[in-house]
């Protein structure tokens, strides 16, 4: 099975984000060279996202690498935060977090998908994150507060996976 996840947005972009110029094309997180994520609040979930991209606490990245799933790599991200955060969370410490990059493909129309690459953690056009039953239960305990999670259904019976 696999899933859509919609994850907790606590802040964006931040000065020292590096953006590849990409003309006409959608941004797409291959077009972001250095995510600098600022904070402006946060619930406590540990996948995060500001489109296109996605972070996971360091905790969470080394949950899922060693839980042998595919289709994912992590890299750097720098983390601050805002004056507003700042102020509404006073005393609060983040934990370590990296960036996670689906290498996994697939697409999607609504609640279907088809031409899935059969990663575990894959990404479409739109740069939304899809994974399978195997990362999902990974994530869960990490992902209660805020992360919306919608389950896909193949678009024909060879479960959408490339041939």
């Amino acid at each position: 099975m696999l899933y859509v996840l919609e994850p907790e947005v606590a802040g964006g972009f931040g000065e020292h984000t590096k953006i590849l110029e990409h003309g006409d094309e959608v941004l797409q997180a291959k077009h972001i060279l250095h995510l600098h994520y600022e904070f402006e609040g946060w619930l406590g979930d540990e996948l995060l996202t500001t489109h296109p991209c996605y972070l996971v606490t360091e905790r969470v990245a080394d949950f899922i690498q060693s839980s042998g799933c595919t289709g994912v790599e992590f890299g750097k991200v720098q983390i601050s935060m805002s004056e507003t955060f700042l102020e509404l969370k006073p005393g609060v410490t983040l934990p370590s977090f990296k960036r996670l990059l689906p290498l996994g493909s697939v697409v999607l129309d609504g609640d279907r998908y088809t031409n899935w690459s059969g990663h575990d953690v894959s990404s479409n056009e739109k740069s939304e994150l899809v994974v399978t039953d195997k990362v999902l239960k990974v994530l869960q305990p990490y992902i209660s507060n805020d992360c919306i999670v919608t389950a896909l259904q193949p678009m024909d019976n060879r479960q959408g996976l490339k041939r």
